[in-house]
């Protein structure tokens, strides 16, 4: 229960004390003094507490000024407050050129072998489909298994991409 609560219950009793008495005068002053604890009191409060706010954010404006500081300006916005798309670059032909490919020998022998590893693992389990992670598992195995010859095709490749990509 708040203070203003408080006072509005005690004015009421105090009120049907006085005007139960017939003394009129009285409680016209009474309502007086109530209604300046009530409404006054806090409206000043509040514009006091309003003017300081106005003081202290004018106050920061002029320091933001001899600082040179400006706040920036909200972009511009569609109807419906969407933002308008940003214009990509145009990229150029250097550019593309300058993008480079990590290919390696190890990646042309996964998309080689990956989809018969799926179907092989994909068997062994009565045709549930394997995990990536398992496959992943399985092509890195048989990339260990085999032999330099066997994976020089592949690095060979790899390296005919990169010195593509270069030129």
């Amino acid at each position: 229960m708040n203070i203003l609560t408080l006072f509005k219950i005690l004015f009421i009793y105090l009120k049907n004390f006085i005007f139960n008495t017939h003394k009129l005068l009285l409680v016209k002053k009474i309502d007086f003094v109530f209604f300046t604890i009530c409404y006054n009191i806090p409206n000043q409060l509040y514009n006091k507490m309003m003017n300081n706010l106005e003081a202290r954010v004018e106050m920061l404006e002029k320091k933001l000024a001899a600082a040179n500081i400006t706040t920036p300006e909200p972009p511009p916005t569609k109807k419906g407050g969407k933002k308008e798309p940003k214009e990509k670059a145009d990229k150029t032909e250097k550019d593309v050129k300058e993008k480079k490919t990590k290919t390696s020998g190890y990646i042309l022998f996964q998309k080689a072998n990956r989809a018969d590893i799926v179907q092989q693992m994909t068997e062994a389990n009565d045709g549930e489909k394997p995990s990536n992670q398992l496959v992943m598992a399985e092509i890195a195995r048989h990339w260990r298994e085999l032999s330099d010859q066997d994976k020089q095709p592949f690095l060979d490749q790899a390296e005919q991409i990169k010195n593509g990509n270069n030129e």
